[in-house]
């Protein structure tokens, strides 16, 4: 299973994974160098199993989005990170 964004971060799970991981999870980044984080509402890094928001910066993750100034101060932190919108938990 592939799942995947335009803007950027693609997960994956093999055939060979255990049943558990395919079912339940979006899988691993398809790049060692992809950072991902989950975030409160204040962009702190929640623990382990807490629901967060979903952060994103990678080789292959957008910079910003043309001629959109305010839109990229929304959906970037200023280390660069993309704000995907989507709430997560990371195990």
């Amino acid at each position: 299973q592939v799942f995947g964004m335009a803007e950027g971060l693609v997960n994956y799970t093999r055939l060979d994974d255990p049943e558990e991981i395919i079912i339940h999870t979006q899988g691993r980044p398809m790049s060692a160098l992809d950072e991902v984080r989950v975030v409160d509402e204040n962009d702190n890094d929640v623990q382990p199993g807490e629901v967060g928001s979903l952060l994103t910066r990678g080789p292959y993750t957008i910079r910003g989005y043309y001629k959109a100034e305010e839109h990229n101060a929304r959906s970037f932190t200023k280390d660069g990170f993309y704000r995907t919108g989507d709430l997560v938990k990371l195990n």
